[in-house]
């Protein structure tokens, strides 16, 4: 019997979804539309698919899709064993970060596993995240290959090892919905260990949006994210006026600096003289790693955009990810060897892959992180069936997200320690060395995740009273305020007693086992 996949609505996507299905030897039943109460009954078929696919579209609003959800778990619940992955598009970011504070109802959680996702969030990963295993082929309209991301993915093209003078700079040229969402990934995935706190200059990756009248969405976005910009570093600059405004970090020289990413939010025209020069300059600075992405208001204004660039950006091959709705880029421009460095993205008939590679790869780690964090040793095996078992029992929306964040920058780690993904035998072989690097770096990358979250470090008296009495800490947690956002030399110890560094080395030490696991499952 073939492996069923029921895709439920329609939008520009569906084609590819389709395809990919088909390719991967699934028979696909089609809904044209979102059922109501009074039809899922009769229209739902009645086996469970292997795989679910709802989506939304600029007429079918998030919140019918998200009311489909208790229909589909009623109609199918008791049928399987097993869960199948749902991938519910949705159009709006609001509606994400809501199911991220409320989750999705107990009785929908225990038959579908759902991944949430809107299509700024899918093109985000494709420009960002390295998935594990070879180099990905992409087909010419940027669809993920089936086990690897975008060969162009991640803003470090070079390895940022600890010893690296380099960092990465990230430049979107305009702030729409998809360059928030990249500028957020970003955030998320771009940690590197070169990054020194206690250094006079700490090496931070660099977020720079440059847009003329930038003022109201910035404000908006850093009320957004309002934990992670009190303890950031960003920089309002007004180039007509030519001044500049600097945010420094809530407890600056009070406790060592541990955000490593830093913003620059620039009011003004992208072709004025001033931001023309910089790019120039930045293109060819050596101690960075530039990447622009031109995300306007239409494809005709962000082509212009691209080609009327810098010659420095083309000469020295910096990656240029222009946004598009439909692909007209292929058969033309890129044509020219002059613009090989153009990457359109944003376009709506792909740019999602169904293997899920991301959640599949996220049931692996949350196994491990729940064997390593209870009362039994990290593990040396991961059966499929425990694994899945511990995914069905997992927390909420928010903490389910977590493990993804965590896997989105396994590959990106390897690549920050030279490790060739090439060389599979050698690629995920860790030494003592490198874990203790790499578990610096995930401690980076939480505390940007958990700020990003909501969740805001301790007050100077919260950090007092935790210390003295350690058994509070877990009463903060439970108000989203975390004693452990701080430096990685700041961290103590746990309830337990145990000191907390040892779940950021053992997650690092696990890397090899998780994606082999991975790897393998793929395979079948």
């Amino acid at each position: 019997m073939p492996r069923t996949a029921l895709i439920i609505g329609n939008n520009a996507l569906r084609g590819s979804l389709i395809g990919q299905y088909k390719d991967l030897g699934y028979a696909v039943s089609l809904m044209e539309e979102l059922p109501g109460q009074e039809q899922a009954g009769n229209l739902l078929p009645a086996s469970v698919p292997d795989q679910v696919v709802v989506l939304t579209s600029r007429s079918t609003p998030d919140s019918r899709a998200v009311a489909l959800l208790p229909l589909l778990a009623k109609a199918w619940k008791g049928q399987s064993a097993q869960r199948p992955p749902l991938h519910l598009l949705l159009q709006e970011a609001s509606t994400l970060r809501m199911l991220e504070v409320s989750d999705f109802p107990p009785e929908v959680n225990e038959v579908l596993d759902i991944y949430p996702f809107t299509m700024e969030i899918a093109w985000a990963e494709n420009i960002l995240v390295r998935l594990p295993g070879p180099a990905a082929k992409s087909d010419q309209n940027g669809n993920k290959a089936k086990t690897g991301s975008h060969p162009r993915a991640g803003l470090d093209r070079q390895p940022i090892t600890k010893e690296s003078r380099q960092f990465a700079h990230l430049v979107l040229m305009g702030f729409d919905s998809y360059a928030q969402e990249i500028a957020l990934m970003a955030a998320r995935v771009a940690h590197f260990p070169n990054y020194d706190g206690k250094a006079a200059n700490p090496l931070r990756t660099r977020i720079t949006v440059i847009a003329p009248g930038i003022s109201e969405s910035k404000d908006k976005f850093i009320s957004r994210y309002r934990s992670l910009f009190e303890n950031s570093y960003y920089r309002t600059i007004y180039i007509k006026e030519k001044r500049s405004t600097l945010h420094h970090p809530m407890y600056e020289g009070r406790r060592e600096d541990f955000v490593d990413v830093e913003w620059e939010f620039a009011d003004g025209q992208p072709s004025s003289s001033v931001v023309v020069d910089k790019l120039a300059l930045w293109a060819g600075d050596g101690g960075r790693q530039l990447t622009l992405v031109i995300s306007g208001a239409d494809d005709s204004g962000n082509i212009g955009s691209a080609i009327s660039l810098p010659d420095a950006v083309y000469d020295c091959q910096i990656p240029v990810w222009v946004r598009l709705r439909q692909d007209i880029m292929s058969s033309s421009i890129l044509q020219s060897p002059k613009y090989a460095g153009l990457i359109p993205f944003g376009m709506e008939d792909c740019g999602y892959s169904v293997g899920t590679p991301l959640l599949r790869m996220a049931r692996f780690l949350n196994y491990f992180y729940k064997c390593s964090y209870g009362d039994k040793a990290a593990p040396s095996t991961l059966p499929i069936e425990m694994v899945d078992q511990a995914w069905r029992a997992a927390g909420p929306l928010k903490m389910r997200l977590s493990s993804i964040y965590n896997v989105m920058t396994m590959a990106g780690k390897m690549h920050s320690v030279g490790h060739n993904p090439e060389d599979l035998s050698n690629y995920y072989a860790l030494t003592k060395e490198e874990i203790e690097v790499l578990s610096r770096l995930e401690h980076n990358r939480w505390s940007v995740e958990r700020l990003l979250s909501g969740t805001r470090p301790c007050t100077d008296q919260e950090r007092e009273a935790i210390r003295n009495d350690i058994s509070l800490k877990k009463e903060y947690k439970r108000r989203d305020i975390h004693y452990d956002l701080c430096s990685y030399g700041e961290l103590g110890v746990d309830e337990t007693g145990k000191n907390v560094r040892i779940y950021d080395y053992a997650l690092t030490a696990g890397i090899p086992l998780i994606v082999e696991s991975y790897l393998k499952e793929g395979e079948v």
